[in-house]
């Protein structure tokens, strides 16, 4: 077959993304898993697709992959992955019976899964299902079970360290933590854990699900989930924000040469007292660049967000203050772990693209910080003062202070009087959130079914658009699309949801059209040029992020709706909860656009299903 990958390539494929989720990239497992034709799949391929979906926030999709592999397929391996992703889901189960059904599952996944990884002969795989039986039988208050497979982890977990390398350790260590818990002996379970973070090779990451587990069985126990909290040390996602060095023309000093060396020292104690595992910043000349040197060199996974190419980006906002500055920007972002270039147009005016920059960043941040079961904290290099322009340090403070963020300042120069934005910082330009959406089969109409469309369709889009009309600050169709305009990723969200719930829910063979009629959702939030449209007589959106979204909407699946990353990050950003955004993958965009990560939307309290 054309295109096949020969077996070992495969299995170093299998390695590769069974690696990244060991450390945490569990979209980068998934893209790895994509350049595999599914036909081409192997047990533990799918296996470890569904894994990576789980851990990227998206057990939904992982449990019709990995719920299909088990019919035909049931191994232990596989048991156990179908198990978590069943945990998954009794964790935001809407009723108490789907809670129940959900953890039930779990339950008599891991089960299965202990019995048969026994049976065989596996101690090290029979510890993890095992504990794991015991926290789900805990959850649903079947206490013997529960104390019978805790006791059963507890003894293989004892039995393991007498031959189990320094090195892997942490999780057995762990493990006989929980089992402690579930047992009743607090202490011995916090004398495990102490020892578990102190081995060789608990990461950071690891530290972060250890507590998450703890908290669980402390609650279904009787104790307070916070109970032991003290003892575990959870690095943090931390993300960064700080003033450049003044330029030639500063009015008022802010940040000066001399006041380097005094921002590097507060940096570095902010490092010394925080546990910092993943740092996410821009890369100004000034703050931005110390605090990535000390992250860095500290080998703390370190990620760039730029709005333009690194080159455009040296120009605009390092060049000018010497050629030490560009030489330490060029070494941090070659040193970096991942530099994202959101590549907006560095030529329009205003400063719309470095707060969309901002805001992605907190974003981002955030939905990483998610899927290492951590918390995000912020660090500002700031003179306290609004500027009245927008980008700065001074937005994005304002905005961690509004959200009650874990927020450090490192203050600098002298604040003035906050001041109007001046003329020449207004642009056309505006940060916005955008829905493409066409309809499906539009083109096969028959001409007598044109006049049903318009009046009962676009009739009632225009029903919903009205429900909208305050947030909402443009709406165009022609023919079949929709073109809408929101300053609102959670409004934008939510008429998304309802358009395609209003296209799902309608019976068309009762308006005299087609009953399969469907549509396809795109939504993405970035910066656009709000200009007077002479045509329609209105204020229309233009630029290259509109063009961006008007290639997502032809790639996504009929009834469905799909984002762009940057509207999946705005959405944490704003940390909207009344839908989630779970990740699809690098997706080829329409008419060559380019590949881009992509996320399905979906209504939180309509998920189950």
């Amino acid at each position: 077959m054309k295109g096949e990958k020969p077996e070992n390539e495969i299995h170093q494929i299998e390695s590769k993304a069974e690696r990244a989720i060991s450390i945490g990239e569990p979209f980068v497992a998934f893209d790895i898993l994509s350049t595999i034709e599914n036909e081409r799949y192997s047990s533990k391929c799918w296996q470890l697709l569904g894994q990576a979906l789980a851990n990227c926030g998206s057990p939904y999709s992982a449990r019709a992959i990995l719920e299909k592999q088990y019919q035909s397929n049931p191994t232990p391996e596989l048991c156990a992955s179908l198990a978590r992703v069943y945990k998954d889901l009794w964790k935001l189960a809407t009723t108490s019976e789907k809670s129940l059904n959900y953890i039930s599952r779990s339950y008599s996944l891991y089960a299965e899964a202990s019995e048969k990884y026994i049976l065989s002969g596996d101690d090290h795989e029979s510890y993890y299902t095992s504990i794991n039986a015991a926290s789900t039988a805990n959850f649903m208050d079947q206490r013997d079970q529960a104390v019978i497979y805790a006791e059963t982890a507890r003894d293989l977990c004892l039995k393991l360290l007498e031959s189990r390398s320094q090195e892997s350790k942490h999780w057995i260590e762990a493990t006989l933590g929980e089992a402690m818990i579930i047992l009743g002996d607090l202490d011995q379970a916090k004398n495990r854990y102490r020892h578990a973070q102190s081995i060789k090779g608990c990461k950071g990451m690891h530290i972060g699900t250890m507590r998450a587990q703890a908290r669980l069985a402390l609650k279904y126990c009787g104790y307070d989930p916070n109970t032991l909290d003290a003892d575990f040390q959870v690095p943090k996602v931390c993300v960064f924000s700080g003033h450049m060095l003044d330029r030639a023309d500063q009015e008022t000093p802010r940040f000066q040469l001399e006041d380097v060396a005094r921002v590097q020292s507060k940096i570095r104690n902010f490092f010394n007292s925080t546990f910092i595992g993943v740092a996410y910043s821009s890369a100004a000349c000034g703050s931005d660049i110390l605090f990535l040197e000390e992250a860095l060199s500290r080998g703390i996974e370190s990620i760039i967000v730029l709005p333009f190419s690194p080159e455009v980006f040296k120009k605009s906002s390092v060049s000018f203050a010497g050629r030490d500055w560009e030489m330490r920007f060029d070494q941090v972002v070659n040193s970096a772990s991942k530099v994202i270039n959101l590549d907006d147009d560095p030529t329009a005016p205003g400063s719309i693209a470095f707060t969309y920059t901002n805001r992605y960043l907190d974003g981002v941040a955030k939905l990483r910080a998610r899927a290492l079961e951590t918390e995000t904290c912020c660090l500002v290099v700031w003179n306290r003062a609004d500027n009245g322009m927008g980008g700065g340090t001074s937005e994005i403070a304002s905005h961690w202070e509004a959200k009650g963020a874990d927020l450090s300042v490192i203050d600098i120069g002298i604040p003035k009087p906050s001041v109007e934005n001046p003329a020449s910082e207004k642009s056309s330009r505006t940060l916005v959130s955008v829905v493409f959406a066409d309809v499906v089969g539009f083109s096969k109409l028959l001409e007598p079914q044109i006049v049903p469309f318009v009046e009962n369709f676009l009739g009632g889009v225009r029903e919903l658009s009205n429900r909208y009309k305050d947030e909402m600050t443009f709406v165009n169709t022609w023919g079949d699309a929709i073109f809408a305009v929101f300053d609102s990723v959670e409004k934008t969200g939510d008429f998304a949801l309802d358009l395609r719930s209003f296209v799902r829910d309608t019976n068309w063979g009762d308006k005299a059209l087609p009953g399969t009629l469907s549509i396809r959702i795109a939504l993405h939030a970035a910066p656009a040029s709000a200009l007077f449209d002479p045509v329609l007589g209105k204020t229309n959106y233009f630029g290259q992020h509109i063009s961006q979204a008007a290639r997502i909407e032809p790639i996504t699946p009929h009834g469905e709706v799909y984002a762009s990353e940057s509207f999946a990050a705005l959405s944490a950003s704003e940390e909207v909860d009344k839908f989630v955004c779970e990740y699809v993958g690098r997706v080829p965009l329409a008419k060559a656009y380019g590949t881009f990560p992509l996320f399905h939307v979906k209504r939180r309290s309509n998920k189950i299903c």
